[in-house]
């Protein structure tokens, strides 16, 4: 039977289990606790997996006020990551609108206008006919009156207040109203010539490449929207990685990590068509915060999240002012200018 323990016994568990720094006797005891009340023993037990020994039964080389700190470091991480996804999100539903209204903003109402009409969809995972179709829009038309309802956009409350029959507005407004998943699925279902619009304009020729790197993204947001633990994040599914992207990472062999790294590229990689100004020294900054809170040596926690050390940090951010050039490390790890 599981036994409930106080916040004090909860923490003096952590003790027990080898998370060092706590201390009945200290000063800090009393914080400690008060953090842990806000945060829950579950939540912080997530952020000290990385430095659990199996061997010892224990946890190993964390002390309780950098666990705590992991966890705030992580909700850092999150909001930095969070506001680059949204610029992608951004421009992705501009796209979709631009390529949807050119010709008639009210067009892409009707599916067998600007949607694949016949044959196998494979990003969809099914045959397309025109009962398929007509089926894929009547349940967009239902999601989109609801949400169209619902938003407190303003141009759109103005839409509904001006034009009492008309329930959908035009796309560039009816953009606004979707989820980053919904603006995706719009792209899986497009004829392959807007596919390709899109691509190009992502900079990327493989049109497969780019929806999925757009699908991790928008697992990678919705794990930032529910508080979930994005530092120690293990990828199920790999994107297709360019090669020149191996040397910053812990490669197993020919195998790449299924961390956090590659979430960081794969970002870098969509902002660049974003913006090429964008600034990733915050992001930076953070992840290399998030290596230095343990009494291990500073690459551990950097290749448990997928890098090859903390030197390879800075490398990959700063690819970011020209994906095509690349820097290569000297033996000593150090980045020379």
């Amino acid at each position: 039977m599981e036994q409930h323990l106080s916040y004090e016994e909860q923490l003096l568990l952590f003790k027990q289990r080898g998370v060092e720094g706590i201390d009945p006797t200290n000063s800090d005891f009393n914080k400690q606790i008060k953090t842990l009340k806000v945060l829950g023993y579950y939540k912080l037990k997530q952020y000290a997996i990385p430095f659990w020994n199996k061997e010892e039964n224990k946890y190993q080389k964390i002390t309780y006020n950098n666990l705590v700190k992991r966890y705030y470091r992580d909700q850092q991480l999150k909001q930095a990551i969070f506001q680059s996804i949204s610029d992608i999100e951004t421009a992705l539903n501009n796209e979709i609108s631009y390529i949807l209204g050119r010709d008639d903003p009210y067009l892409y109402l009707t599916f067998e206008y600007w949607c694949q009409t016949r044959g196998y969809n494979r990003h969809i995972g099914s045959s397309i006919n025109k009962y398929k179709l007509k089926n894929e829009e009547l349940k967009f038309l239902s999601q989109l009156q609801k949400q169209v309802r619902k938003s407190n956009y303003i141009d759109i409350q103005k839409f509904e207040s001006s034009r009492e029959f008309e329930v959908f507005p035009p796309i560039w407004l009816s953009v606004n109203t979707l989820t980053f998943g919904q603006s995706i699925y719009l792209v899986k279902l497009m004829k392959p010539q807007n596919k390709q619009i899109i691509s190009k304009h992502f900079f990327h020729q493989d049109v497969n490449k780019l929806i999925n790197d757009l699908e991790l993204l928008n697992l990678i947001r919705n794990i930032c929207c529910h508080n979930g633990d994005l530092v120690d994040i293990s990828l199920k599914t790999m994107p297709k990685i360019p090669a020149r992207y191996k040397q910053y990472l812990n490669m197993n062999g020919d195998n790449y990590p299924h961390k956090l790294a590659v979430v960081i590229l794969i970002l870098i990689d969509l902002m660049y068509s974003v913006n090429e100004k964008y600034n990733f020294k915050k992001l930076q900054n953070i992840l290399v915060g998030l290596c230095k809170l343990t009494n291990k040596k500073d690459a551990y926690l950097a290749k448990k999240m997928g890098f090859k050390n903390i030197a390879s940090i800075s490398g990959l951010t700063s690819t970011f002012k020209n994906p095509r050039i690349t820097t290569f490390y000297p033996k000593d790890g150090y980045i020379y200018n």
